[in-house]
């Protein structure tokens, strides 16, 4: 009783955590066009021209932001996972091999031989995932995870005391959290319960967290600050836990939750059921809904690091929160060439009411934060807090709320750090 007790207090914290924090407002989703893909695997957004969908049939690509699609790749229906950290460079995860381009996907070369299932970059260099058995044992369920320090060419392999497999992974700073399933012997192989576990050092150790018999149906999976999982299922449960993975409650919701992504430390947007974007300011336990104007299921939904929103539903219907004027682009554009030296640009427009750009130059990957301050140093909104790739960025800062004055952005990455003064004018 007293455990259960303690699980209340936990999300009690985080509810007023987040009613007392910065949170964005809801999104204003756009219609963008329609693209008809069969069952999409997976999807890797850019920026708002550039977008790769995997589906069963093959590997499609927009440089417009989804007025033209072109394949790129047919005949992948083993390819599971696509993954672009800039224009040209990207991997494809297939179920005996990974591959990678350098060309925008024009070409594509084999790096590894072999299973690698839900991947995530812990840095631009060194990648996690995980593999249920082996290419030349096919009826081995012993669930393995591994590690790559150069891209996935090369990996170490180590079992992790279960029959089982993941379906979703999520990282923030160095805690990983995946959810999947225990499995038994049989063709196929059943799945006998809920698999939860999680990682406090990118993924050089292991915790499991949970290993019930209820059965589970995951349709995605977030991992928060400071040790936040919240997951859901085809069952309409949404599995919340505030210490890393264990002490989880459960939540009926009144719709099904797809492909659940956060935005910044306390938003969470997710697909749902008969044309509608849901969207959570209370780590998941409450949800809001936007209709679109379609009925279908929105099964698939990516947030960029810059905040921005993309969303499909299963009749090819494709939203965005940016409202897009299409610019056909047919070459490579230099700013996505990763720079010699670090900047950070004067926002613009300057003054501005109530949105603005900032771009910025990372000449390395690494931890990157990004603060907005009022004149008097009083922390305003964190816009940036994490990991990033080498390159050129830009994030949005949105005043609504915020009152007319002076406020200061600093940006610090590394051994880097840089100030610029911005002006709302309202």
């Amino acid at each position: 009783m007293f455990s259960v007790y303690k699980r209340f207090l936990y999300l009690a914290a985080a509810f007023f955590f987040v009613i007392f924090t910065t949170v964005p407002a809801q999104k204003e989703w756009y219609h963008r066009g329609t693209a008809l893909f069969n069952y999409i695997k997976s999807v890797s957004v850019v920026d708002s021209l550039y977008i790769y969908v995997v589906d069963e049939n093959a590997l499609h690509k927009t440089t417009d932001g989804g007025a033209t699609w072109k394949i790129l790749r047919n005949n992948v229906g083993y390819y599971h996972s696509v993954n672009f950290r800039t224009r040209k460079d990207g991997m494809l995860f297939a179920s005996d091999e990974i591959l990678a381009t350098s060309d925008g996907g024009l070409t594509w070369r084999p790096v590894y031989y072999g299973f690698a299932r839900c991947p995530i970059f812990t840095d631009s260099l060194n990648l996690v995932a995980f593999r249920t058995g082996h290419v030349f044992f096919p009826d081995d369920i012993s669930l393995e995870f591994g590690r790559s320090s150069n891209r996935g060419t090369n990996w170490s392999w180590k079992y992790m005391g279960h029959n089982g497999v993941i379906d979703y992974a999520d990282r923030v700073d160095s805690n990983i959290l995946a959810v999947g399933g225990t499995l038994t012997y049989g063709f196929p192989a059943p799945v006998l319960g809920t698999l939860v576990i999680h990682s406090t050092n990118n993924g050089m150790t292991w915790i499991t967290d949970s290993t019930s018999y209820s059965s589970n149906d995951w349709t995605g999976m977030v991992a928060m600050r400071p040790k936040t999982m919240v997951a859901v299922s085809g069952y309409r449960v949404t599995k919340i836990s505030t210490t890393g993975g264990g002490n989880a409650i459960h939540i009926l919701q009144p719709k099904r939750i797809y492909s659940i992504r956060k935005s910044g430390d306390t938003a969470i947007y997710a697909g749902s059921d008969s044309g509608y974007i849901a969207y959570s300011e209370d780590l998941g336990v409450t949800f809001n809904y936007t209709k679109l104007n379609t009925n279908a299921d929105v099964k698939w939904l990516e947030i960029t690091k810059e905040g921005d929103g993309y969303a499909f539903a299963e009749d090819g219907n494709f939203y965005s929160t940016v409202k897009l004027k299409y610019a056909p682009v047919n070459i490579e554009e230099p700013f996505m060439d990763t720079p010699e030296t670090f900047s950070l640009s004067q926002n613009y427009p300057n003054p501005f009411n109530p949105e603005t750009v900032i771009r910025f130059s990372l000449p390395e990957a690494g931890f990157v934060k990004g603060v907005v301050y009022d004149i008097l140093g009083r922390e305003v909104t964190t816009l940036l807090n994490g990991d990033m790739p080498a390159g050129n960025h830009q994030v949005k800062f949105d005043a609504k709320g915020v009152a007319s004055g002076i406020y200061v952005f600093r940006l610090e990455a590394g051994n880097y750090s840089s100030a610029i003064k911005m002006v709302v004018n309202k």
